[in-house]
């Protein structure tokens, strides 16, 4: 109710209505589907969530998803993590309503590697 209480007020001005929602949301993903919410942002999937990409654009048609790059796949070897980008980039692409992001604080050591080999898959990822 909060948070559909203030969606016509933020609406009115013209601007996108957000929240973060990360973590475990299975349990309360059919209350975030009737929440006047434009954007879900920081969406963590699988493995440290227990949503997928695919599985939240269904489940809320009429919202982005402003994903989170899991930071446990990001801890992994350079290929893991480019297949995994490649992975969510697929899931996003497919519905559309997708942006990749990353709200975590990486170790310092993974971010050279890590984040270019999420910037080497976002760049040879084909769009259309």
């Amino acid at each position: 109710p909060f948070y559909n209480r203030y969606a016509p007020m933020v609406h009115e001005a013209g601007k996108l209505y957000l929240c973060h929602v990360d973590g475990f949301v299975r349990g309360i993903e059919h209350l975030i589907a009737r929440c006047d919410l434009d954007v879900i942002e920081a969406l963590t999937p699988r493995p440290m969530g227990d949503i997928s990409i695919s599985e939240a654009l269904e489940a809320w048609p009429d919202k982005a998803v402003w994903c989170n790059f899991p930071e446990s796949v990001l801890l992994e070897d350079d290929s893991a993590v480019r297949a995994a980008t490649v992975d969510l980039l697929e899931q996003g692409q497919a519905r559309g309503r997708f942006v990749l992001g990353i709200v975590e604080n990486y170790p310092e050591e993974r971010m050279e590697g890590g984040l270019g080999a999420i910037t080497e898959a976002v760049a040879a990822f084909p769009s259309d």
